[in-house]
């Protein structure tokens, strides 16, 4: 891995995320949606879809039990 963020560069990824983060923080306050030119999406499903993330047995996790195996949410960035 040449680049510790994951395929997508720094100053690309954080505004994205804060973006995401600004959006999801209006959806949380407001009853109404904020996305006024959303694109429709109809016959949809929910699916998954790879994205970088750590497995490994867990030490200190809140829910994990000590010692057993889990996986991470998404990675943005990993510092080894």
């Amino acid at each position: 891995m040449h680049s510790p963020w994951l395929g997508t560069e720094p100053d690309i990824l954080i505004p994205r995320l804060e973006k995401l983060t600004r959006d999801l923080q209006e959806v949380f306050r407001s009853k109404r949606n904020p996305v006024r030119d959303a694109v429709v999406l109809e016959d949809y499903f929910l699916c998954q879809r790879a994205v970088p993330c750590l497995a490994g047995h867990m030490f200190g996790h809140p829910e994990i039990e000590t010692g057993r195996p889990g996986f991470t949410s998404e990675l943005f960035y990993l510092d080894p």
